[in-house]
């Protein structure tokens, strides 16, 4: 009877609480559930931040990409824009100036003629001269054209024509025009109108003496005209040139018409190679008339036939065909030793019948250099040797031995020492505006400094 007593009394105390824990976790089961829908809506508002994120984030790569993308097409705009604008604006001026001090020792007979009348005038002369004074604009327009116009002044007797004509220093002091044409251009093709140095000879070449060479004088060619070219590949240049010579022609019958037609022309070929080892270039080149090169002597030594026992050297443009010639011409450098070998040569005579072998101009030109330094600083030392044939009838001596050195005193300023040898044959005297050879030969000594500078 205790026992039940007693169970029912542990009954009593145990029931109830049990009661109350079931309580207990029913709310604990509804916090969870409040908290698990709290949990939920924070998921959801988290995933809606992060969609609306990501969405930000794409409009704004996509607003970075299109920024990006306008700047570049704004400045390959401004770039495109800046670079046309230099290019039309971006003109390059060059040019250089000469001054040279000459003393010439000429060794002629003093009476050459023989009757005491025509007497060689000056043993001896010296002179401070302005030998040449060139100012030179370049103006590209645009990567498929380009311009020059270039002015200069220059003694148009100087070099060994002086000695031959009998040391008289006659300079041409008037400002000419000098070059002035358009090149239309592109990768392979080009062509070049107006006044220019045709392609006749080593036109770029101009060695390291101060007086031009004997065969740059009979070469080179400068009128108004046009020339073509092509360079199909790097160092090659092939191109035809004509012009317009403006020039007197005797026919055989006597008749002097005017040549007044595009009639001269001329071709050329040249190849190129530059590396560090060595650098070289050979060239050849053709000109349909010799007598048509506007810078030659021979535009003021052309013979009247007519009148072959006087040989009048002055006066009218007179020949009794077109002479061709041909020019061939070779350059290197290796290392410190450069070398230059030239020669243009008339391919016939001037004349027909009994001078046919008479009057067919020839020059060629060696010359050889050395770069060295001493002293700290750089020196070129150079050699030159020159034989012309004819040489009597365009006025210069038949032989010329030369040696020379000169240095870079500052910055684009040189100073050239040269001595000249000149062996002068069949010395021609001039009379009444004809000149007259006399089967008596002379010679020269001449030394020249020249101090120039370029820019």
């Amino acid at each position: 009877m205790k026992n039940l007593l007693r169970s029912f009394a542990l009954a009593a105390c145990i029931v109830p609480a049990l009661f109350a824990a079931d309580d207990e976790a029913a709310r604990l089961r509804d916090e969870v559930r409040q908290l698990q829908e709290q949990v939920r809506l924070l998921s959801q508002r988290v995933e809606k931040q992060e969609q609306s994120t990501t969405a930000i984030a794409e409009t704004t790569r996509r607003i970075e990409a299109q920024t990006l993308r306008l700047e570049d097409e704004a400045l390959t705009s401004l770039a495109g824009l800046a670079q046309e604008r230099a290019a039309q604006t971006r003109w390059t001026l060059s040019g250089n100036l000469d001054i040279v001090a000459y003393r010439m020792d000429q060794r002629l007979p003093s009476d050459i003629d023989g009757d005491g009348t025509h007497d060689a005038t000056g043993d001896k002369s010296s002179d401070i001269m302005v030998d040449q004074l060139r100012l030179q604009l370049d103006i590209p327009v645009n990567e498929n054209v380009t311009g020059r116009v270039a002015l200069q002044m220059e003694d148009w007797q100087s070099g060994s024509g002086v000695a031959a004509n009998g040391g008289d220093t006659e300079f041409d002091d008037d400002v000419q025009l000098d070059e002035a044409w358009i090149k239309l251009h592109n990768d392979m093709l080009y062509a070049i109108v107006g006044k220019q140095y045709f392609p006749f000879g080593n036109v770029q070449e101009r060695g390291h003496f101060i007086l031009d060479s004997a065969v740059r004088q009979l070469s080179e060619t400068r009128d108004t005209g046009i020339t073509l070219g092509a360079t199909p590949a790097a160092g090659l240049d092939f191109a035809v040139f004509a012009f317009n010579a403006r020039t007197d022609q005797l026919e055989k019958d006597g008749d002097t018409i005017y040549q007044n037609d595009i009639a001269t022309y001329g071709a050329s070929a040249s190849m190129e190679v530059d590396d560090e080892a060595a650098s070289w270039k050979v060239g050849a080149g053709y000109i349909s008339n010799l007598f048509a090169a506007n810078n030659s002597r021979l535009q003021g030594a052309r013979i009247n036939p007519l009148d072959a026992s006087s040989l009048s050297l002055f006066g009218p443009l007179l020949y009794q065909r077109e002479v061709p010639a041909a020019n061939v011409y070779a350059v290197g450098e290796i290392g410190p030793v450069w070398l230059s070998a030239e020669l243009t040569t008339a391919i016939q005579s001037a004349f027909g019948g009994d001078l046919t072998k008479a009057y067919r101009p020839m020059s060629y030109t060696l010359e050889a250099a050395f770069t060295f330094d001493l002293a700290e600083r750089q020196y070129v030392a150079a050699a030159k040797y020159e034989r012309n044939r004819d040489q009597e009838f365009w006025n210069v001596a038949e032989e010329v031995y030369g040696v020379g050195i000169s240095t870079e005193l500052f910055a684009n300023t040189t100073l050239s020492v040269n001595w000249e040898y000149w062996d002068i044959d069949d010395i021609t005297y001039w009379s009444g505006g004809e000149a007259f050879t006399t089967g008596v030969d002379g010679s020269a000594n001449v030394i020249l400094t020249e101090l120039s500078i370029a820019f």
